[in-house]
């Protein structure tokens, strides 16, 4: 008998792009132990559905899903392009060390220059910002890359 980690025929309706889009939703959070809190699933759970070595519960994938705004049926999804979708932000988590790098960003850029801004363009501002950075644009690795804030933030003071 084979061990469970060489198994040859994956569950009945297992996919390959299930897998890769799997992969893509389980990038979304911040580590796997939060998108394993999310699933109501252990960690290793997930290398057991990439694998096709069981299926997963409805609810766990659902859950799964909901946590980063992309719906069940595109996990589900036998397309060729596993791309996600775009996001609905407003249903993700709150990560407070986006948002704090997002007021603390703001801030810095004001005080650099001098500048002041009353609390709800401030505000707006920041929740701008908070959306940029949770699709990543101005994070790599868990840092804030303040050039790219810069180029956001004066390119929206000019308008």
């Amino acid at each position: 008998m084979k061990p469970k980690s060489q198994v040859e025929t994956p569950v009945s309706g297992y996919t390959h792009s299930f897998a890769a889009r799997l992969d893509l939703v389980l990038k979304r959070y911040p580590s796997l132990q939060d998108a394993a809190e999310a699933a109501g699933v252990h960690k290793n759970q997930f290398s057991k559905w990439r694998r096709g070595e069981t299926k997963p519960a409805l609810y766990s994938v659902s859950e799964l899903c909901k946590g980063v705004g992309v719906s069940l049926d595109w996990l589900m999804s036998d397309a060729s392009d596993p791309a996600l979708p775009g996001e609905n932000i407003e249903n993700r988590p709150l990560d407070k060390e986006t948002l704090k790098g997002a007021v603390e960003g703001l801030e810095n850029y004001l005080n650099r220059r001098s500048l002041h801004m009353a609390a709800i363009p401030k505000g707006e501002t920041v929740l701008d910002l908070y959306h940029l950075m949770i699709l990543e644009e101005f994070r790599q690795k868990g840092h804030v890359d303040e050039d790219e804030i810069d180029k956001f933030l004066s390119a929206a003071n000019n308008n």
